[in-house]
Order: C-alpha cells, then structure tokens, then sequence
C-alpha cells in the first residue's frame, strides 16, 4: 500500500481539524465584549465616506486597507447597536484569523512537510 495518499488524508483532516478548532476559539466568546477604544476608532473610520477615510489615514501610521474592508463590511451588514455592533465588526477579523491559520499551515508545508504543518 502507498503511505503517500494516506499521509495526505491524515494531513487534510489535520488542517481541518485545526481550521473548526481555530474557528470555534474565535467564535466562543464573539460580541461578549463591548467595543475597545481603538475599535471604536476603527469603526468610526470606517463609517466615514471614503475620501474622508483616506485622508484622515494619510497621516497615520496604519494605512487605510483595514478601514476600507470594514467601510465594504459595514456596507454589507448595516450593524447597529440593536443588530450586534461589537459581533458584526469582529467578524472581518475573524475571517483573517482563519486566513493566517491556512497560510500557516501552508508556509510549513512547504518549508518543512505535512507532518510539521
């Protein structure tokens, strides 16, 4: 028997059992919280118009990309204080932290071997 497809099941059923664990950990405690002060900074940013964001942006040191997905988010969704603000504006984060967990395993992929990713 070859090993090679079974090592890559194993390997799929890894990632995706860190994917619904990674998934599940950002879930658990989702909107529990209310906004913190740089979030709401954030969240005001990006229910400004986009020019006004991206001049407000031009001076600082975080660029206007993270803004501009919450401006289209905001867009998407229309939170409001009695439609889960806090959980609505965590879910692009969310999203990204699912994203770095898949380059992550990838990155070690390929720079190692499936049993290390």
């Amino acid at each position: 028997l070859d090993a090679k497809p079974k090592e890559r099941t194993t390997a799929r059923i890894a990632l995706l059992l860190a994917l619904l664990t990674g998934f599940a950990l950002r879930l658990l405690h989702l909107g529990a919280e209310s906004l913190w002060y740089d979030e709401t900074v954030s969240v005001h940013l990006a229910r400004q118009p986009i020019p006004a964001m991206i001049a407000h942006t031009a001076g600082d040191i975080h660029p206007p990309g993270y803004y501009l997905l919450l401006h289209l988010w905001q867009q998407l969704t229309a939170p409001t204080l009695l439609h889960g603000l806090e959980y609505l504006y965590a879910w692009p984060s969310v999203f990204a932290g699912m994203v770095v967990l898949a380059l992550l395993y990838a990155t070690g992929r390929r720079l190692f071997n499936p049993k290390v990713a």
